[in-house]
């Protein structure tokens, strides 16, 4: 199956818009997935999921606990860290699913300026309105439950928990 490296934007809650759209995309090549890690963001390596394997720009957000995820009905049921992954190849969003954006708060800065706010949203919320889309929820990845999530080796599978972005 093999791993891919994302880069690491932030943490899901103190996050903006220029950290998610100013990381770079790993480029992997050759049969051993050398990649160069351009830049100095954090980077995480993760299973190759289909999901992940056909986005165009991945990059993955840290989320320290699932509950602020209110768009997200499946993966918000369980407080836990989960890590996040977007595809930032979507700039504009359509109503079958769910995508990071960026909208203008009504707080402003030290400096005066506009405040703004990265959450998840459905997409059927963004299709009129003026919020910056900055990419689509493709995969939430969970850490082991050791309690819940059981990992068979018989199986092959992870003993992540796997939320496809069409699951949720």
């Amino acid at each position: 199956q093999g791993f891919w490296p994302l880069a690491v934007t932030g943490t899901y809650g103190s996050l903006t818009a220029a950290q998610v759209l100013g990381v770079p995309t790993a480029r992997v090549s050759g049969k051993f997935r050398i990649f160069n890690a351009a830049g100095s963001p954090q980077w995480a390596a993760i299973p190759l999921y289909p999901s992940v394997a056909v986005a165009d720009d991945p990059v993955a957000v840290l989320v320290p606990n699932t509950t602020e995820l209110t768009a997200l009905m499946n993966v918000n049921t369980r407080a836990t860290e989960a890590l996040m992954v977007v595809d930032r190849g979507f700039s504009k969003a359509t109503a079958d699913g769910f995508y990071l954006a960026s909208s203008t708060s009504a707080m402003t800065g030290i400096d005066g300026s506009q405040m703004t706010k990265v959450e998840v949203f459905d997409g059927k919320e963004l299709l009129n309105s003026n919020k910056q889309v900055l990419g689509k929820v493709v995969l939430v990845i969970r850490p082991p439950d050791l309690d819940k999530d059981m990992y068979d080796p018989n199986e092959g599978s992870s003993n992540h928990t796997m939320i496809n972005a069409s699951d949720v």
